[in-house]
């Protein structure tokens, strides 16, 4: 697979993630409040993983080190795949510290 091909295919986890992402609001606009709730503290932990280990696996087979370099670079490059990894990032750091704090009460 060559580096077109891989920047491709970050593309369309891209956007199967954003989708994923926005399901919870889409469920509670259709349902109730309660449903997208659930989804949103299930979900979004879960899909982030993902699509923080799937961007990293497939960054770092990039053959030519310039793309390389700018998939990990701040804000991924402006792509649209690499901000949402940037995202995911974030969000991983957020419940990371939220389980630091509930476990030690800090």
């Amino acid at each position: 697979m060559n580096d077109n091909q891989k920047t491709r295919k970050l593309r369309k986890m891209a956007m199967i993630y954003l989708l994923i992402l926005l399901l919870p609001f889409v469920s509670s606009a259709l349902t109730d409040k309660e449903n997208g709730r659930g989804l949103l503290f299930v979900l979004w932990p879960l899909v982030s993983i993902w699509y923080f280990v799937a961007y990293r696996q497939i960054a770092k087979t990039y053959e030519c080190p310039m793309t390389k370099h700018v998939a990990f670079s701040k804000g991924g490059g402006g792509t649209f795949h690499g901000v949402l990894y940037y995202f995911s990032t974030f969000i991983l750091f957020a419940l990371v510290v939220l389980f630091i704090r509930g476990t030690f009460g800090l």
